[in-house]
C-alpha cells in the first residue's frame, strides 16, 4: 500500500465520521427540549420568595425601629452639640461630646449586629425557598417533558422562556 493511498483512505475516514457525528447530533437537538427559568425573577416575584421577606421584615422590625430612634438620638446630640457649641461651658461640652461618641459606637456596633443577623437569617430562609423553587421547576421539566432547563442565560429567545410559569407554579406551593 502506498502512502498516498493511506492518506487517502484516513482523510475518507475522517469526512465519514464528522458527517456521521454531525447527524447524530442534528438528531439529539431536534429533539432535544430545553426552557429557560430566570431564577432572580422567580426569587423577587414568587409567593415563597415574598412570604420569606415579609417573615423577614416582621421578624427584625423592633430591632429595625430601636435603631432608627438610636440614629435620630445620634443626630440631635450631634446638632444640639454643634449648635450649642459657643453658649456651653468646656466642661458640659465635653461631657456632650463624650456621650456623642459612645452613643455613636454603640449605634454602629447594634447596626453591625442587625445586618449581621438578618443576613443569617435571609441566608437561612432562601435555601428553603431555592429548595421549593428547584423542587417546582423539575416539576415543571418532568411535567412538560424538558431534557434541560437552564437559569440565568445572558441571551435567549422568549419562546423558551418558563420564568411565567414558575412562578404561577410556585403560586401554589406552601
Amino acid at each position: 500500500m502506498s502512502f498516498r493511498f493511506l492518506q487517502a483512505f484516513g482523510f475518507a475516514a475522517i469526512l465519514l465520521s464528522q458527517a456521521a457525528y454531525a447527524d447524530t447530533r442534528a438528531d439529539a437537538t431536534t429533539n432535544t427540549r430545553i426552557g429557560i427559568v430566570d431564577l432572580a425573577r422567580v426569587m423577587r416575584e414568587s409567593q415563597p420568595a415574598q412570604r420569606t421577606e415579609q417573615r423577614l421584615k416582621n421578624e427584625f422590625s423592633a430591632r429595625d425601629a430601636d435603631l432608627q430612634r438610636m440614629g435620630k438620638d445620634v443626630i440631635a446630640l450631634k446638632t444640639e452639640l454643634e449648635n450649642k457649641n459657643i453658649s456651653i461651658n468646656e466642661i458640659d461640652r465635653r461631657k456632650k461630646e463624650q456621650a456623642l461618641d459612645e452613643l455613636g459606637r454603640e449605634f454602629e456596633r447594634k447596626r453591625r449586629v442587625l445586618v449581621s443577623d438578618i443576613n443569617i437569617r435571609r441566608n437561612e430562609e432562601l435555601k428553603s425557598v431555592y429548595s421549593v423553587v428547584n423542587r417546582a421547576i423539575r416539576k415543571l421539566a418532568e411535567s412538560e417533558r424538558y431534557d434541560l432547563i437552564i437559569h440565568d442565560a445572558v441571551y435567549y429567545n422568549k419562546s423558551v422562556d418558563l420564568t411565567d410559569k414558575a412562578i404561577k407554579a410556585l403560586a401554589t406551593e406552601k
